[in-house]
């Protein structure tokens, strides 16, 4: 854990959180005001997500095309590591889902659009492996965007501004298309913007700008820690009021500028966080590292957990509020003890030997 950095390992532990706690909300039904309470932060976790993902995602291109020169092989590479560090864990659940939903629906049919993670491409699906909407856009991501890039080095030969050309045209791109569908179709802004892929693929470029000026400016990427911090509270708080906007399904504006404006708040915030790494061992920081490092098995976790609890009890929650607390609690404790055997036991077995089969790769190319 020593080459981890805190400040980021913070940033996916408040994520991760946000996301199970405003899950768990329906297990609370007895106290409304928490619930109420939740709603005003919970959308943001998965928004977190995604800019972090862009950040590490982006780190990770510069570093690989700047040492190897950019093509086909060098991107194929890529995808297999990525693929061998996310789809292991998603098929698993994809299926205690399945078992799930046939065990209490026998009429259910399932989506293959689900195994190729299209099911949320351009419209969201029923309410089947609901966390999976994030996951199929993350994965889009990973697919276009070392393509985009290589697209562009072949026109511009310069590694900085083809990375600065492809973070232009995503956004450019994706808002443009958000702004004309939502001009001409008035989604709404959560069920048929939010969580699905097309108009959400600019949201994790934003932090790939983030690594592109901590990779080739360094030196201003550490001088915007502190005003980075301020203006990304600041965006934040705005985003939130924005959220809660009475008007926000009836302006075409608000609904195209409040996820790039979340994702720009937490991009401004980057700086100040990647500047956290040597905070010592203490408790707390054991528990939000760990966690930070089980958020993937966490997030696979927490619906299917509290989906049983809820089937089991659902005689007695919303009757109580010392039972329902109760309920709540058992249920995140429990998912995160659940994500650490299911990370150590499933995930990140399937880790260690990607790490060992494309190293071997590595080792010999360069030999």
């Amino acid at each position: 854990m020593k080459d981890r950095v805190f400040g980021l390992d913070l940033m996916r532990f408040v994520a991760i959180m946000l996301v199970v706690v405003g899950h768990g909300s329906s297990l609370i039904q007895s106290i409304p005001e928490a619930s109420r309470i939740v709603s005003y932060v919970d959308f943001l976790g998965v928004e977190i997500f995604f800019v972090l993902s862009g950040f590490l995602i982006g780190s990770i291109l510069i570093n690989l095309f700047e040492k190897e020169n950019i093509g086909i092989g060098v991107i194929r590479n890529f995808w297999a590591r990525r693929w061998w560090r996310t789809m292991p864990n998603y098929f698993l659940f994809l299926l205690v889902n399945y078992i799930g939903f046939l065990l209490l629906k026998p009429d259910f049919n399932f989506d293959w659009k689900f195994l190729v993670f299209s099911q949320n491409l351009y419209y969201l699906p029923e309410n089947f492996f609901s966390v999976s909407w994030s996951l199929a856009v993350e994965e889009w991501f990973y697919l276009l965007i070392p393509l985009i890039v290589w697209l562009f080095f072949a026109g511009i030969p310069n590694l900085k501004y083809s990375f600065l050309i492809s973070v232009i045209f995503f956004i450019a791109i994706a808002t443009i298309y958000r702004f004309f569908y939502i001009y001409f179709s008035d989604p709404h802004w959560n069920e048929e913007l939010r969580r699905v892929v097309v108009f959400r693929l600019d949201s994790l470029i934003y932090g790939v700008v983030g690594a592109i000026f901590k990779f080739y400016w360094p030196k201003v990427f550490q001088r915007m820690k502190y005003v980075g911090l301020n203006l990304g509270v600041f965006l934040l708080v705005f985003a939130i009021f924005l959220r809660f906007d009475e008007g926000l399904n009836d302006s075409i504006l608000k609904r195209t500028v409040l996820f790039p404006i979340i994702s720009i708040a937490f991009l401004f915030c980057l700086p100040w966080l990647s500047s956290l790494k040597n905070v010592g061992e203490g408790f707390f920081t054991k528990i939000i590292t760990n966690v930070s490092i089980w958020s993937y098995s966490l997030y696979l976790i927490h619906v299917p957990l509290m989906d049983a609890l809820s089937y089991v009890f659902k005689g007695y929650l919303g009757k109580g509020v010392f039972f329902d607390v109760f309920v709540f609690l058992f249920w995140i404790g429990f998912s995160i003890v659940l994500s650490m055997v299911n990370y150590i036991y499933f995930e990140k077995p399937f880790t260690n030997f990607r790490d060992i089969r494309w190293s071997s790769v590595v080792m010999r190319r360069a030999a």
